[in-house]
């Protein structure tokens, strides 16, 4: 049975501009990828999954996330200076998220920038929130972890996001979850633990189309218009 699984839903966007990748080195070591593209369009659909699978890769390769994940930024922003602005397109990577788990190692390590989040999920149903989000009216509330990253300052200088960095134990089951699928659960203070049951792809559909429901349900009750964002999702149970 596969140990991870990843779930998409466009909601009411023309494109899926997230995208997910696992990647496994020669020696075990394991990446597992969440990429959210800024844009609405099949050019930042490609770009995003070309980064996603770089980015895994990488990871995997080096069995260093945050260091993949800086890496990744280095090579867009070069690739911004040389092809000029791109008006509301953030290039892939600006919303980001990789865990990686390594053989003989109890605790995996996770990396991210932007609006996504990491969650695990213990033996006991316990879901643990390993990610922080991002505060665009402070500093990155990862800069205490980021000895070379102080808030919006660096991030105008150097180019990119802050990155944040956590660490959690590597076992139970590993969730991956973009703004568009996290925020809709969050809004109507539902538990996740009840939709993480069953194989990983089950537990994942769960996530993205309840979100996308849930989307529409929240927008009905505030009186707005009907609107769903792109909503993706990665499940990976791991085996301590």
């Amino acid at each position: 049975m596969p140990s991870y699984a990843t779930a998409q839903h466009t909601g009411d966007r023309s494109h899926q501009c997230a995208a997910a990748a696992v990647s496994t080195s020669r020696e075990g070591v394991r990446a597992h990828v969440l990429l959210d593209g800024g844009g609405d369009s099949a050019e930042v659909r490609e770009r995003t999954v070309t980064a996603a699978r770089r980015l895994a890769r990488a990871a995997a390769r080096s069995g260093d996330g945050e260091q993949a994940l800086r890496r990744l930024h280095t090579a867009h922003r070069a690739e911004r200076a040389g092809a000029g602005p791109r008006p509301h397109q953030d290039l892939p990577g600006t919303r980001a998220l990789v865990a990686v788990t390594v053989p003989g190692r109890p605790l995996l390590t996770v990396a991210w920038c932007g609006d996504v989040r990491a969650y695990r999920m213990d033996e006991d149903r316990q879901v643990h929130l390993l990610t922080l989000d991002e505060d665009p009216n402070r500093d990155h509330p990862c800069d205490a972890s980021c000895p070379d990253s102080t808030g919006d300052g660096a991030r105008a200088h150097r180019g990119h996001r802050a990155v944040g960095t956590a660490t959690a134990p590597a076992a139970g089951r590993l969730v991956l979850m973009t703004h568009g699928a996290y925020d809709p659960h969050q809004q109507v203070r539902h538990p996740l633990d009840d939709l993480l049951t069953g194989t990983p792809a089950q537990a994942a559909t769960a996530l993205v189309h309840t979100a996308v429901h849930r989307s529409y349900t929240v927008a009905r009750f505030e009186h707005r218009r009907p609107c769903a964002d792109n909503a993706t999702a990665l499940v990976a149970d791991l085996r301590p």
